[in-house]
């Protein structure tokens, strides 16, 4: 007992070491989103030297509902977290639920109270009778904790008020297909069950991926790499018609470059729509006003 109450106690200081280390001359910065300047309808990096690095790749940016934590995957280091407190933004740093429970992008649910996470056997640590795909975990007063398996097959998900989940469905890709499915799970009493994939303008005969679905099901947003785009993999956007179905797909000129642009995510509020774009060997991410959205949905939609 002894050894583990040592154990327990070297953990936290190593963690506490690492944060104050973080903190090390990283500027006061308040307010709403690392205290950045708000972007126009030109897409810019998001907080240069802060979240967006040089030398790594930075993907799938995340928000708990009251903007007070923000997550984000770094290459090389795993999902990163800024906490917003009276004294500011904290410098980021490796999430804390990271080393028990290892995962790839994430989502914040709109409840705050469950974040979504990817895991797979072999890469996030899970053994051979714990099943990859997505997985669920709870907020606790302790942080993060409690991991529920969800759905398989998924990669990085993202969801709607009533918890309704959108995610990639990869297992073409592992049967050699090249492309993935963006696929729809509703809540239930049993658990997630798949029902019809989206149509209209989503998953076309292409490499489609990490869907944004808006918080009431309005449009969704993916990145595909289709015949006429414009960079190597571009953003899309299709709009709910009155009937259910999905609109025809809608690319913005501005949005996209000769890049890849691709994982996107727009903020609890809709103010701003955030994605990553593909350097040369990096990646930064990106935001643009929330506006562009509208900007794009027909006037019989409005």
């Amino acid at each position: 007992m002894k050894q583990n109450l040592l154990k327990l106690v070297l953990l936290v200081f190593v963690a506490c070491s690492a944060n104050c280390h973080a903190q090390e001359g990283f500027p006061k910065l308040k307010g709403p989103y690392l205290g950045q300047k708000p972007p126009g309808m030109t897409p810019e990096v998001f907080a240069p030297d802060i979240v967006s690095s040089s030398e790594a790749l930075e993907y799938g940016i995340s928000f708990t509902p009251d903007g007070k934590e923000i997550y984000f995957n770094r290459s090389g280091v795993g999902v990163m977290v800024c906490y917003l407190s009276d004294t500011g933004w904290s410098a980021p740093v490796k999430a804390p639920f990271l080393e028990k429970y290892k995962g790839g992008a994430v989502h914040i649910m709109y409840d705050g109270k469950r974040l979504l996470m990817n895991r797979y056997p072999g890469v996030h640590g899970l053994n051979e009778l714990e099943v990859g795909g997505i997985w669920s975990l709870q907020k606790t007063v302790n942080g993060w904790a409690n991991p529920e398996f969800l759905i398989e097959s998924g990669m990085r998900a993202t969801s709607t008020l009533d918890r309704t989940i959108y995610t990639t469905d990869i297992s073409g890709r592992e049967a050699g297909k090249d492309r993935g499915i963006i696929a729809k799970y509703v809540y239930t009493d049993s658990g997630y069950q798949r029902v019809e994939d989206p149509g209209g303008g989503v998953n076309k005969d292409s490499p489609e991926a990490h869907p944004f679905i808006a918080r009431d099901e309005s449009y969704i947003v993916f990145d595909a790499i289709r015949p006429g785009g414009k960079g190597k993999s571009d953003l899309y956007i299709c709009y709910r018609l009155n009937n259910g179905s999905w609109s025809k797909v809608f690319r913005s000129t501005v949005l996209n470059s000769e890049e890849s642009d691709w994982c996107p995510t727009v903020s609890p509020d809709g103010k701003y729509l955030f994605f990553t774009r593909n350097g040369k060997g990096n990646g930064d991410i990106y935001w643009v006003s929330g506006k562009i959205i509208e900007e794009l949905r027909p006037k019989e939609l409005k």
